[in-house]
């Protein structure tokens, strides 16, 4: 019983849903269990996961994974580390090269462009998620269901766009998206880039906490007045 009311208390105050945390537990566990470190599961892995190391490192010690402490050998050994580990990027330089002010003399140079903005609709964290491309130009948004919020889920959605519709549709329909500063937009050279190496977008970003950024862009577009969206939910 005393067990019982430990392992409880211990799921409550994660930051984490049942559904994901068990999802993250078939996923790590084996791996750990094999003679894998964290580390490199998450580095072999970028796009898998929305928790930070620490934080795996965590629900390990908490018995909150089938993994434990005793399946890490050289975590037994270590003293606990007094230096707070970086959260996980996928690319840390994603911004460089595509920031608001590069979007800005991009559309100065090519102002018969048309932008699409890019985002996540999210109910609660780890839940499913919306990814949504706004097509500002008329009004139209698509939405895709997401299981889990992550880099991967993004990639494979828009992989699956551009095999569904060809890549030079995709360019037409796709030529500049705008978007925000989620980790699961952090690996932009993936969505720009198709797998035989041709260019199909380009990614822009915000600027860090300036939402409103992308209401200028539609300024941008000479949109007249307000429209609103109709919305197609896509499970692609």
């Amino acid at each position: 019983m005393a067990y019982k009311e430990k392992l409880a208390h211990s799921r409550a105050v994660a930051n984490i849903s049942e559904e994901e945390l068990s999802r993250l537990d078939r996923f790590i566990s084996p791996l750990i269990q094999k003679g894998q470190s964290v580390h490199h599961i998450v580095v072999s892995n970028p796009d898998e996961f929305t928790s930070s190391e620490k934080t795996i490192y965590r629900y390990v010690n908490g018995s909150l994974l089938s993994a434990r402490n005793i399946d890490m050998p050289r975590v037994c050994r270590l003293k606990p580390r007094k230096s707070k580990p970086l959260q996980h990027k996928v690319d840390k330089q994603c911004r460089v090269g595509r920031t608001y002010e590069d979007f800005l003399a991009f559309m100065g140079a090519n102002p018969d462009t048309s932008i699409v903005e890019m985002d996540t609709v999210e109910e609660k964290k780890g839940g499913s998620v919306l990814l949504t491309l706004h097509f500002i130009s008329c009004g139209f948004m698509m939405a895709f269901l997401r299981n889990r919020n992550t880099s991967q889920s993004v990639i494979n959605i828009f992989r699956n766009l551009c095999s569904i519709i060809g890549k030079d549709t995709f360019q037409r329909l796709f030529p500049v998206i705008l978007t925000d500063n989620g980790s699961e937009f952090s690996n932009p050279s993936a969505l720009e880039i198709a797998e035989d190496g041709t260019k199909i977008t380009s990614i822009f970003y915000c600027d860090p906490s300036s939402p409103y950024q992308k209401a200028q862009s539609r300024t941008i577009m000479n949109l007249l007045g307000e429209s609103s969206p109709k919305i197609r939910v896509s499970t692609t």
